[in-house]
């Protein structure tokens, strides 16, 4: 199994070790190790005898007192979690505990790519935005549902975080858990909270700023969707005018076509006949194209 080790001296190398010698150092059971080797597994920050059991979406650990596991993935942001977390090593001073240190920079490295996930979203929606007065298409819509489908996935990310750092905040014992300790002083339990605490508002910003995009992508689309229909019932009300005007052109064909016939009817030698006939296709035109008219403006088709 590859990982690689982290110890609290500041060593950060990779590791080839077996999965009962990972029980054995740790202490732990075969189904402790689940939610860090399975890829369905809901993030979660559990506490054991000898081990917190971190698994945040991409971000795997194994954190005992003075040494870590960090579990390779498959995901393109391990290596800048892996060369993250070197960094961050490498200047390792002890001035938080071991443990809390590395949860601290865990979570901040998965909320650090969550904002820079939705920067991304925020931006490719303005883009939209910007051009929904110039050609308001469906393809637009399509690209907004699209936004709002990711930006789904990231709130939901997000409130798991924040739902395991309030889990931790609304009870002291579960403080303690991040620090292996059995009686905390005050004075540790404060240290532990602050860390939390600090946590906890970038989770919330970052959940604020979602719910902001969130709401502007409603607005463009409500705005589109509106548009998009107005610019159908435009092309609807177009097409049942020439519809009108059609169907009234045709009954004047039909007038048309019978007098055309080659049969006597009595009206041929009639010098009247044509221009009578003509006034009274004339007429109903008129009187058509203006009762057509009437209603339309009746109905506020137009």
């Amino acid at each position: 199994m590859n990982v690689f080790l982290i110890e609290k001296k500041g060593v950060f190398k990779p590791l080839e070790i077996r999965r009962p010698e990972i029980l054995e150092q740790f202490e732990l059971y075969t189904r402790d190790l689940r939610p860090i080797l399975s890829h369905k597994q809901v993030s979660t920050v559990s506490r054991r005898k000898k081990a917190l059991i971190v698994n945040l979406n991409n971000v795997k650990f194994l954190v005992g007192r003075n040494k870590a596991l960090l579990f390779t993935t498959t995901e393109r942001s391990f290596p800048k979690l892996k060369e993250f977390l070197e960094d961050k090593m490498s200047t390792y001073r002890g001035v938080l505990p071991f443990e809390l240190f590395l949860l601290d920079q865990a979570f901040f490295f998965v909320i650090t790519q969550l904002r820079e996930r939705v920067q991304k979203i925020e931006k490719e929606a303005q883009k939209v935005e910007s051009t929904l007065s110039d050609n308001p298409t469906d393809a637009y819509l399509e690209r907004l549902l699209s936004l709002k489908k990711k930006l789904g996935k990231v709130s939901s990310e997000i409130q798991s975080y924040d739902e395991i750092l309030e889990e931790f905040l609304d009870d002291d014992e579960n403080l303690a858990d991040l620090r292996f300790l059995k009686n905390p002083t005050p004075d540790q339990l404060e240290e532990v909270e602050s860390v939390v605490e600090n946590l906890s508002q970038q989770v919330e910003q970052t959940s604020n700023k979602i719910d902001e995009i969130d709401e502007n992508l409603e607005d463009s689309q409500e705005i589109l969707s509106l548009k998009i229909a107005n610019m159908r019932n435009t092309i609807i009300r177009f097409d049942l005018v020439i519809s009108v005007i059609t169907t009234v052109f045709s009954f004047l064909a039909v007038v048309v076509g019978l007098y055309g016939m080659n049969v006597k009817n009595g009206y041929e030698s009639s010098s009247e006949a044509f221009g009578v006939i003509l006034g009274l296709l004339g007429v109903f035109t008129l009187v058509s194209l203006v009762f057509m008219w009437y209603q339309f403006k009746r109905t506020r088709i137009f």
